[in-house]
């Protein structure tokens, strides 16, 4: 008899469980219903911001690209890979995108600052290095890696006398930006941040609505047995 108490006991608990999960799903959805409109006006307002913020805010950018080899003057093959050419390429990009090449850019293309972003990259398992130079207008970027091919010797002399760069591809002028704006895209993250949102708001406002769906709510929020009582009359 005990055993059989407990396991209806135990039933009984995972039924009041579940009637409550139940019970926060029925409010969730009364709160979606009743927000609807204000919710889907969120949606609305979201996917206009980011085609708005796409139209008016998206830099369009050039970029003019550079492929070299940086080796030290001893190597026999400058194609090999080994150690000392990881340590070589790390030097390279501190020297080639330091302060002194910058100065060096400024006075030659008569600028106070940089009018680019200067990048390098390491093609995988190769020895070649991928210089790149991105800015807001075509002739920006191909004048600064320009500069940077033509000066290198400035900047490495001092640290790396013995380095030299062969150069295998020579940059363009680029004749189309590097992207163009994506409106579908920028549509459909308006519409998830609308989406996230609108559930955010329903939930919050589901936790703090003082909704009465049963007998447990009546004694909860108005403290009392019933609401009314209908006298019997035989």
């Amino acid at each position: 008899i005990n055993i059989g108490d407990m396991k209806r006991g135990e039933i009984m608990d995972l039924n009041e469980d579940k009637i409550d999960l139940t019970q926060y799903f029925n409010r969730f959805y009364i709160s979606l219903r009743k927000l609807k409109k204000w919710l889907l006006l969120l949606i609305v307002v979201c996917f206009l911001f980011m085609e708005i913020r796409t139209m008016f805010f998206f830099e369009t950018t050039y970029s003019s690209r550079a492929v070299f080899i940086a080796y030290q003057s001893e190597q026999t093959n400058i194609f090999s890979q080994s150690d000392d050419n990881d340590d070589l390429v790390t030097t390279f990009n501190r020297l080639l995108t330091g302060n002194m090449m910058q100065e060096i850019i400024c006075q030659e293309l008569n600028v106070s600052s940089v009018p680019g972003q200067i990048s390098l990259s390491r093609l995988t398992d190769t020895n070649l290095i991928n210089l790149t130079v991105t800015a807001a207008d075509p002739q920006d970027a191909y004048d600064v890696i320009n500069c940077i091919i033509n000066n290198y010797g400035q900047v490495t002399e001092i640290v790396m006398s013995d380095v030299s760069l062969s150069l295998l591809d020579t940059p363009q002028l680029a004749t189309s930006p590097d992207a163009y704006p994506d409106y579908i895209k920028s549509g459909i993250y308006g519409i998830v941040i609308g989406v996230g949102l609108s559930f955010i708001l329903t939930l919050i406002y589901t936790l703090i609505r003082r909704t009465i769906l049963n007998d447990k709510d009546v004694k909860k929020y108005l403290h009392l047995e019933n609401i009314t009582r209908i006298p019997y009359i035989s």
